[in-house]
């Protein structure tokens, strides 16, 4: 299993990379490829850097597009990289680069970029100016209610490391995104808080079943659990999923052998042990 390595970005100077900005970029497609051991999808990347003399409006910028202006024609894009953000290069490189395995139509979708910023915060978690990043994010961009409601699932799932018999959730992440590049059919379209969760769901479940080896009844538990989230679209309690399990499984919406009592005590299990439990609440 070969391990990411980027030291050389962590280690190096915010004017080390501006002066070598195309080496680095370059050294960190060949390191991400041997990580993913995928091909890049063929784009020209060119980097180029403008000055602004207004002061970020960060509350008027997406944040998953901070400091960068981009334009694409066919095969070749263009990054403008905004000199006033400069000190968070380390993380626009680490992510544009990301991008370059992606099929296009999804390099600028929302929920993709959210999965992207997610592993770029803790790959480079220990390199200057991280802290001030994630402030950002804080304080002016994401919807709080996702933040509290998906970021503690989302960075759990991808701290995991793969192995020589899996690969690690990031790796399983673009892999899977190739195959099902038609989950997400529009990358102009705003995501409801469902949605997103919804679609990181479908990842943490696929990546479950295919990787991880829990019981055939945690197995079954997880797919009754998604079953009744998708059909009541929020999550406030387990006290609410005994519930609905009990009145889904009565009128035969809900197949299963398992009891109410093992229901309950599995969902609990995972809840305490994995990732995948419902997160999302509705005031």
């Amino acid at each position: 299993m070969v391990n990411l390595n980027i030291d050389f970005l962590i280690r190096s100077s915010i004017e080390d990379i501006i002066g070598n900005l195309d080496s680095f970029f370059k050294s960190l497609l060949q390191e991400i490829k041997s990580y993913l051991n995928l091909n890049i999808v063929s784009l020209k990347v060119q980097f180029t850097f403008r000055e602004e003399k207004k002061r970020v409006n960060y509350q008027k910028i997406n944040f998953l597009n901070i400091g960068v202006k981009r334009t694409q024609k066919s095969n070749s894009l263009k990054i403008s990289i905004l000199m006033t953000c400069k000190k968070f290069l380390r993380l626009i490189l680490l992510k544009e680069a990301y991008k370059c395995f992606l099929p296009p139509i999804l390099r600028e979708n929302e929920v993709v970029n959210i999965f992207l910023n997610q592993k770029v915060e803790i790959d480079l978690q220990d390199s200057e100016y991280i802290e001030d990043w994630k402030e950002i994010k804080r304080k002016y961009i994401i919807n709080y209610e996702f933040i509290e409601a998906e970021y503690d699932r989302l960075e759990k799932f991808l701290r995991q490391e793969g192995t020589e018999n899996k690969p690690s959730p990031f790796q399983f992440f673009f892999s899977f995104l190739r195959k099902n590049v038609d989950l997400i059919k529009d990358t102009k379209e705003e995501f409801s808080l469902f949605e997103k969760k919804g679609f990181y769901d479908k990842i943490f479940e696929a990546y479950t079943r295919k990787y991880s080896k829990y019981p055939d009844e945690i197995l079954e538990t997880i797919r009754i659990i998604a079953e009744i989230f998708y059909k009541v679209k929020s999550y406030r309690s387990m006290l609410d999923y005994q519930r609905y399990f009990k009145e889904y499984k009565e009128s035969g919406f809900i197949q299963t052998k398992l009891s109410l009592k093992r229901f309950n005590e599995n969902m609990q299990w995972i809840k305490d042990n994995t990732y995948i439990a419902p997160s999302y609440r509705v005031n």
